[in-house]
Parts: structure tokens; sequence; C-alpha cells
């Protein structure tokens, strides 16, 4: 029973511990109910974006970026310092197959 008075959402888990008793309480009236709406919403949505695109410019220009580059902006290889020739196979030693 007290398990599923708890899933219901009448009791806590702690109802018996002082603090955690279950109470309603009704919304009580704002403080900002004598300033008008318009202005306070336009000055704190106004800085809110400001703030958030400061933020995201700085974060966007501390990033590294990759760059790509055009086939003749690369630069060149150097030329192989010696001529490649291939190693000769050696002959079997001792007429084992490997």
């Amino acid at each position: 029973e007290r398990d599923k008075l708890i899933r219901k959402g009448v009791l806590t888990p702690f109802y018996k511990l002082e603090g955690f008793e279950r109470r309603l309480q009704q919304p009580g009236p704002s403080d900002r109910s004598n300033i008008p709406e318009d202005a306070v919403d336009n000055d704190h949505s106004a800085t809110a974006i400001a703030k958030f695109v400061s933020s995201v410019s700085a974060i966007a220009q501390a990033r590294p970026a990759t760059k790509l580059l055009d086939a003749e902006s690369l630069p060149k290889l150097d030329p192989p310092t010696h001529p490649f020739r291939r190693l000769q196979k050696r002959a079997n030693v001792g007429g084992k197959s490997g």
C-alpha cells in the first residue's frame, strides 16, 4: 500500500522524516508586476542575444580551422636523392622452398 501511494505521488519515500512532508504550494504574486513587460522583455532579450553572439564569435575565432588548398598552392615534393632500384631476389639457399 505504501509503495502504491509513493508511486502515485501521494507520499514521498521519506514522509516520516521531518522536512520531507508532501506540501502543495499555491503560486504567489510575481515581484515584476509593477514593471511593464515589454520593456523588461526587450532589455533582457537584447542583452541575452548580445552575450550569446559575442560568446559564439569568440568560440569560432578560438577554434582551429581547416583550410582547403588548390593543387597548385601545395608545396612541391623533392625528387628522390638516388634512383630507385628493386632489390634482386636471392636464390634459395640450401634447397628449401619457402
